[in-house]
């Protein structure tokens, strides 16, 4: 949604798979497990133009899902995930880097 304030609360479960190695590479293979939330308070028609209300964009929502992780230390941290939301829809994403 859009709103003037608003709440967003993520967790996460991180698990050891397999390590092995690519040429002079150890790269550590782990999965995660998350789920996420957020609201905007009921502020959504605090807004100018109120486009939350407008977009029919809800208020709430939550999103939960499994990744997969190839960390190779030194070089980088490769994730894929695949996540779900509360309207039925899901997401195939692939990111570098780490979120925390």
């Amino acid at each position: 949604g859009s709103g003037r304030a608003f709440l967003l609360g993520f967790a996460e479960y991180r698990f050891p798979i397999s390590q092995f190695q690519i040429s002079k590479f150890p790269v550590k293979l782990r999965g995660n497990l998350f789920f996420d939330a957020g609201s905007d308070l009921g502020t959504s028609a605090d807004v100018i133009g109120e486009p939350g209300i407008a977009r029919d964009k809800d208020a709430t929502g939550f999103g939960y899902g499994l990744g997969l992780d190839a960390q190779i230390p030194g070089v980088a941290l490769f994730r894929l995930s695949f996540g779900f939301n509360n309207v039925g829809e899901f997401r195939l994403l692939f990111r570098t880097g780490d979120r925390f």
